[in-house]
């Protein structure tokens, strides 16, 4: 029986370089050449472009690129040939498995077999294959009961927790609205103007998205047991973008995509929980913690009992800095979290006795219940 495998990470989607001498012969028109700079910024209209090739329930996307970089010799530039391809996971043998080295041979030869591309070794092609935006993606079981869970989640992120902007983070739908047509979710920045530090990422509803017009050639063909199981459940598909080269080494992983299909899960997870600290994990600025005020103190112990009972950073803030306040309010509300974060690390540091008297404190409390 076909099940969806949760908490796996797999390529959803990504576009395939490779240079074009590896290739016995390259078949593509000339109006479909790309200029494409070295900073491996996203190539916007590449499906406008290039060729369009109906493949499955789907589509296959080639084109020809010219790269210029500086000479060897540092005299004038040099032109290097590449073809792109690009193909979701929609094409491939198991939807919720993502792209996979068989996928990749069976596009090759179905492109091979169009007259495109030419080739003597399809491992060969792998071998020297490198990819940019490259979406990495993961589904998530959750009971349908703790839906509006999830949704309460979002909103926190969404109203006090995001480091950037707020206006890069988009809720949807807003907050308040009825319609939830397409379900819900949450997405940081953009796949065309993200980076590093401000990278993309986005949840939503693969419950209801996989329902939509767009989608219905997909959902045909998926096994029943893969139906039932969206039914019954309410899948949250949380996605990622390694968006050029600079990603792939920030990470410390080859972008080449032999390599990238070797990374294991627990690498992924690493690479996602970076993601999400960029976008939520409190960026505390210096506070002058010299002048303490009695309640500031009783706050910071209450601050110290919570983290003992593991409550993270996040969890302390969200105590702070409400969505339903306005935005002064938030705003010298997160300067008070961060002061009395600033003064408990600073204790930490210096051995206090915080957690000492918040312990001589507790056995008391214990004689009244409290």
């Amino acid at each position: 029986m076909k099940t969806i495998n949760y908490w796996v990470y797999y390529i959803d989607s990504t576009k395939f370089f490779i240079d074009a001498d590896v290739f016995k012969s390259v078949s593509i028109p000339e109006h479909t050449t790309l200029i494409d700079s070295d900073s491996g910024d996203v190539i916007d209209d590449f499906k406008r472009k290039s060729i369009n090739v109906p493949y499955k329930n789907h589509h296959v996307y080639i084109g020809k690129i010219q790269k210029q970089l500086p000479s060897k010799d540092g005299n004038g530039i040099r032109t290097i040939d590449k073809v792109c391809i690009f193909f979701p996971s929609k094409v491939c043998k198991d939807y919720f498995k993502g792209i996979t080295k068989q996928d990749f041979y069976d596009v090759l030869d179905f492109l091979r077999s169009k007259g495109y591309l030419d080739f003597d070794s399809a491992h060969k092609v792998f071998a020297n294959t490198y990819l940019k935006d490259t979406d990495i993606t993961t589904n998530i079981c959750v009971p349908k009961n703790e839906r509006i869970d999830i949704r309460e989640w979002f909103e926190l992120l969404h109203d006090s927790l995001f480091n950037g902007v707020k206006s890069d983070c988009l809720l949807f739908p807003k907050k308040g609205s009825k319609s939830s047509k397409n379900g819900f979710g949450l997405q940081t920045y953009t796949r065309e103007n993200n980076s590093i530090t401000k990278p993309f990422i986005k949840f939503y509803d693969k419950s209801i998205e996989i329902l939509i017009e767009k989608n219905k050639s997909l959902y045909e063909i998926l096994p029943e047991e893969i139906k039932q199981e969206l039914s019954s459940n309410f899948v949250l598909r949380f996605e990622i973008t390694l968006k050029d080269i600079k990603f792939f080494q920030r990470y410390d992983i080859s972008n080449r995509l032999e390599d990238v299909l070797l990374i294991n899960q627990q690498r992924w997870q690493e690479i996602a929980d970076q993601f999400m600290k960029y976008n939520f994990e409190p960026k505390l600025r210096p506070r002058d913690t010299s002048k303490m005020t009695p309640i500031e103190l009783s706050l910071a112990l209450k601050d110290e009992v919570m983290a003992s009972y593991g409550a993270t950073v996040n969890d302390i803030k969200a105590t702070y800095v409400r969505s339903e306040d306005d935005k002064l309010t938030r705003f010298r509300m997160n300067r008070l979290f961060e002061k009395i974060t600033a003064y408990r690390t600073k204790q930490q540091d210096d051995g206090s006795q915080l957690m000492s008297s918040f312990k001589r404190l507790i056995k008391f409390n214990k004689w009244f219940n409290l």
